[in-house]
């Protein structure tokens, strides 16, 4: 195998450059890895949003939460215009301003491209911003069990935290 001149460069980027090569190609291991990335996309691009579950866990958590709908109607439109992922279905949207009561902190779940990262990281991530075990903590928490396959977070300042009324802990 050939190494890349750019090889310095792979430090600064998770992108995939300075692979190497082995003739015209790229060496098997970097072949390889690249096939189980894409396999691993195209899972969770196409996993199902486990709904059920998230809300027996946010009743569990007594969270209060309203199901809503995009303008999309299946995955294959919305892998074809994901714009339309972005806006409320009119009837959803008609109903929240009609019934909705004012709230300080929205948290939104939405599956969008990987219904498999909500179904593994949203409550999770619930949790740990309305339950830490400190206010000090919570960055620190979110930090230490942020999983280290999705990227970093920037540092977070310590900031006063309420509890949420539902928050049991």
């Amino acid at each position: 195998m050939t190494p890349d001149s750019w090889h310095h460069l792979r430090q600064h980027t998770a992108a995939r450059i300075a692979l190497g090569h082995a003739g015209v190609s790229l060496p098997t291991s970097a072949s390889l890895a690249f096939r189980l990335a894409h396999a691993q996309a195209r899972d969770a691009v196409f996993s199902e949003l486990q709904s059920e579950s998230l809300r027996d866990q946010l009743a569990a958590l007594g969270a209060p939460w309203v199901a809503v709908r995009s303008r999309v109607r299946s995955r294959d439109e919305y892998l074809k215009n994901p714009g339309s992922g972005r806006r409320l279905s009119e009837d959803d949207a008609l109903r929240l301003q009609t019934q909705s009561t004012p709230c300080e902190l929205c948290i939104v779940i939405g599956d969008g491209l990987s219904a498999a990262a909500v179904n593994e990281h949203a409550l999770p991530l619930l949790r740990l911003l309305s339950c830490p075990s400190s206010p000090d903590s919570a960055g620190a928490s979110l930090r230490s069990s942020w999983p280290s396959n999705v990227g970093s977070l920037s540092p977070m300042r310590s900031a006063p935290l309420c509890r949420p009324k539902w928050c049991s802990c």
